[in-house]
């Protein structure tokens, strides 16, 4: 089963395999001093701020910000930009505005909720009088260079996640294409389907004092040979727990052709095989995180198979299994599908296991968040190529989790070891108890019988007086501690 420090680990990984920088968030004018590199418009789309939200352009997800700071002080729409939640909290009441969904914390950071406030509550409407937005662009073949006429183009409308309308266009002989008169808030999207393969394209929405959105939609030739897919980095993430190692694997995959890979092979479905991942062959739970659809996905007897085409360029994968522990030793089988330009493997510093890893060179440790790792690479891996992991625990290794029900065990085995030495004990004084009593009538039998045999002796005048009144107390004496034993 997946642990939450497997979650953690993808969330420390996400932003330095998926980010890239278009921009630094700022810039130093001299030593010691800080200036803002983004102004509030700029930090207004960049926390997507305009997704929810228009400004003097209607109601969108979020209220129209238009007029907002007659509702609200400046302070309260920084802490609105802020920390929503804490507005919630002092108002009691979740959303505050009827009918509009609960305002996310969007993680910004106290001077860029500044920035992002005082932009709002400056805001002026442009002068254009523009009063709706258009779409327009053209179609062009990447694979040939030339523009595509005669092809149409679907615009859907969104609010939210919901689709709410589609409009159609019809590229001329340039391959241009146009979509007007479109509202404000509305978020949109484009498609186009291109010899039996759909191009979708992100969601985009009209930012604040912008009329138009002009972008290309390229289409590609489509190319069943796979030789010019590879692997440009792969990363394996391992957690070990109690019964199962978790693995989290992140694959940036690259068609570096000109055309569409629509695979090599059709499967009994009608789809195609596109994209092939070997998998151990003891792995279980398998999840799909990113890069890769549900629906797409085929499993196999060896792993599991993509069916979506896959453009020129990069995409990204990342899934997850676990594999079982089979006695003390927990084995992990990965063969390279695709020739990889570099592969890393992160295991996190066990203690007393044992971490075997072939087909990689070790390479140290490396830091992530509070949880130092101990990582192997490679480089240049051809397709076909076998690494083999093989984590093996001591033989009287108890993990936190055993102990726990180690100690119960004890103390169960304890707590009856100790009634049944009560018992034993119970049963031992029982029967001591009972041959004590036998004995003490005997002896008190006998003393009776010394006793009168004294009187007799003392009557024959064998014994003199003061012996014999000696004796004959002593005996007595003893006679009567028994008798008081043997009545209790």
């Amino acid at each position: 089963m997946l642990k939450r420090f497997l979650v953690n680990i993808l969330i420390s990984f996400m932003p330095f395999l998926f980010l890239i920088e278009t921009f630094p968030l700022c810039t130093y004018a001299q030593e010691g001093s800080f200036e803002p590199a983004l102004n509030g418009r700029e930090l207004f789309i960049k926390n997507r701020c305009a997704n929810c939200h228009t400004i003097g352009r209607g109601i969108f997800i979020g209220p129209d910000l238009k007029g907002v700071g007659s509702r609200y002080s400046r302070e309260e729409v920084i802490k609105w930009v802020e920390n929503p939640q804490e507005i919630y909290s002092s108002r009691g009441k979740i959303p505050v505005n009827e009918g509009f969904p609960p305002m996310p914390n969007m993680a910004v950071s106290p001077e860029e909720a500044v920035l992002i406030a005082d932009y709002i509550l400056s805001f002026k409407s442009p002068v254009s009088g523009a009063e709706s937005g258009e779409i327009r662009g053209k179609v062009v073949n990447k694979t040939t260079g030339s523009a595509l006429g005669n092809t149409k183009v679907v615009l859907t409308y969104y609010m939210g996640d919901r689709p709410v309308n589609k409009e159609e266009a019809t590229t001329d002989a340039n391959g241009n294409f146009l979509f007007k008169g479109l509202p404000w808030n509305r978020a949109y999207s484009l498609s186009i389907n291109y010899k039996g393969m759909v191009y979708v394209t992100d969601r985009m929405v009209f930012y604040p004092e912008e009329n138009s959105k002009v972008l290309d939609l390229p289409v590609y030739e489509t190319t069943s040979s796979d030789s010019d897919i590879s692997i440009n980095s792969g990363h394996m993430i391992l957690e070990v727990s109690n019964k199962v190692v978790s693995v989290a694997e992140l694959l940036t995959f690259h068609n570096g052709s000109n055309y569409f890979y629509i695979g090599n092979r059709e499967l009994e479905d009608g789809r195609r095989e596109v994209l092939r991942f070997s998998l151990p062959g003891n792995a279980s739970e398998v999840r799909f995180l990113h890069g890769l659809e549900p629906e797409g996905v085929v499993r196999t007897e060896w792993g599991f198979i993509d069916t979506q085409g896959l453009e020129p360029g990069i995409r990204r994968v990342v899934y997850v299994y676990s594999v079982p522990f089979k006695g003390r030793s927990a084995f992990i089988g990965r063969t390279m599908d695709y020739p990889t330009l570099s592969f890393l493997v992160l295991i996190p510093e066990l203690g007393r296991e044992r971490v075997e890893v072939e087909g990689l060179s070790e390479a140290g440790t490396v830091q992530v968040g509070d949880k130092r790792f101990l990582k192997w690479v490679g480089s240049n891996l051809k397709s076909g190529t076998r690494i083999k992991i093989k984590i093996e625990r001591p033989y009287f290794y108890v993990d936190a989790g055993s102990l726990k029900w180690i100690a119960v065990l004890v103390f169960c085995v304890m707590l009856g070891i100790g009634v049944g030495y009560s018992l034993y004990r119970k049963r031992g004084e029982d029967t001591t108890g009972k041959v004590s009593s036998e004995n003490t009538e005997k002896e008190r039998q006998k003393l009776i019988l010394e006793i009168a045999e004294l009187d007799n002796r003392f009557e024959s005048g064998d014994i003199e007086e003061e012996e014999y009144n000696r004796l004959r107390s002593e005996k007595k004496k003893r006679l009567v501690e028994l008798t008081k034993l043997t009545r209790k």
